[in-house]
């Protein structure tokens, strides 16, 4: 009987330690609760979760409802992407509860971001988000404000680069190095690279950043590893007048032949100042007095700063000889050019004997024989390889007789 007892006071024990506790159901949904991550970025996808809740708060396991989402926001932010697609219809697998992987699509997202919420509605329920925060994407493209678009060479301008996702949006929590480079092969930036930082926000001002010196049409390109931006034109007029460029149709005249000079006014840079209307004058360091040079001339407009004088320079002396020109109002600006003047050819040159002049009869002496042109250059160029020359004198023997 105590056996009995014992037994029958352990089933009561063992039935109160398993006590069965039934599940408990919600009732029929009376709205949606719509979980969404504290920050989002516009073009990347991101998981929300939405449960059928009852008046109760519990979820409605049995709900089969169509449900649609929209986003809440004041730049209207949209969903361009989601998987399951919507408007989504819940199954009985659901259990009133289901997750989607969206994606936003959207511009003129402000820094550093912007609120946004999400509404879940089936057409008689509906549910709304708590808010979060959406931010720009992945970095697409730079936009590059300039401060001017039209300078003078030598001048340096202030740009701003704006790091933009794939719908202009701001990308603030941009960190990367980027690369300045410009169609102006003169261009100098400072600094040439920069690394974002948090502070930024996407946004970084270089203050007197580049400073252009190329005259004409020319842009700035910002670029890091993946991606890289060009500017608006930036048109870069000439400076002040410099100096004188100076060219010639050759480098290497022939003594006596006339050949092209050309003469550029032009700024520090290399620019040409094509406006310019000043007399020039021209001199030389050959001092030949058969050396031909142009008389002064007066620049014209329709010379825009450049005028070639056709056939306008001969010159004499062989040998490096420079020829000099300078602005009649102002002879600080100049310009020159060296040229290697070679001798006539071998058909106008002659021999010339050295010395020659009086000598006492019967003493020995010594005589040079030189290849000369008609303007006295020696023609270096003749090596007497296949030519002989029989030398003799009306009053004496030479040695040797021929050379």
């Amino acid at each position: 009987m105590r056996r009995g007892r014992e037994i029958l006071l352990w089933i009561v024990i063992l039935s109160l330690l398993f006590v069965w506790v039934p599940k408990v159901y919600g009732g029929s949904a009376t709205h949606f609760q719509v979980i969404v991550p504290s920050t989002a970025k516009i073009g990347v996808p991101f998981n929300i979760t939405i449960k059928a809740l009852d008046s109760n708060g519990l979820v409605d396991a049995g709900y089969t409802g169509s449900v649609n989402l929209t986003v809440n926001s004041s730049v209207g932010l949209t969903i361009s992407a989601s998987t399951p697609a919507l408007p989504y219809t819940f199954v009985a697998a659901d259990a009133g509860v289901k997750t989607f992987q969206i994606t936003l699509s959207g511009s003129n997202i402000s820094i550093p971001w912007n609120t946004a919420t999400i509404t879940a509605d089936d057409g008689s329920i509906n549910g709304t988000s708590s808010g979060f925060q959406v931010t720009g994407g992945v970095p697409n493209h730079f936009k590059i404000d300039l401060s001017s678009t039209n300078i003078i060479a030598g001048d340096s301008i202030t740009f701003t680069v704006i790091v933009h996702d794939v719908y202009h949006n701001i990308v603030a929590d941009y960190n990367q190095t980027v690369i300045f480079t410009s169609s102006d092969p003169q261009a100098v930036f400072s600094p040439s690279t920069y690394t974002f930082i948090p502070a930024d926000n996407g946004v970084h001002t270089f203050v007197n950043g580049v400073t252009l010196k190329t005259a004409g049409s020319q842009t700035i390109t910002v670029s890091d590893s993946s991606i890289s931006s060009t500017s608006s034109a930036i048109t870069v007029g000439f400076s002040t007048l410099h100096h004188f460029n100076v060219t010639a149709s050759t480098l290497t005249p022939t003594a006596g032949l006339a050949f092209d000079l050309t003469v550029t006014a032009v700024d520090e840079y290399n620019n040409t100042i094509t406006n310019y209307l000043g007399t020039v004058h021209f001199t030389s360091t050959d001092p030949n007095t058969n050396v031909v040079l142009p008389s002064d001339y007066t620049f014209v407009a329709v010379d825009s700063g450049t005028h070639m004088f056709v056939g306008g320079v001969t010159l004499c002396t062989a040998g490096p000889q420079t020829i000099y020109v300078e602005d009649t109002s102002n002879p600080l600006i100049k310009g020159n050019l060296t040229l290697n003047v070679q001798p006539e050819p071998l058909s106008s040159c002659t021999f010339q004997f050295d010395p020659i002049g009086p000598q006492t009869r019967g003493n020995p002496f010594s005589m040079t024989i030189k290849v000369v042109d008609s303007f006295g250059n020696v023609n270096q160029s003749f090596s007497g390889i296949g030519f002989n020359a029989n030398l003799t004198s009306s009053a004496g023997t030479v040695t040797p007789s021929t050379v």
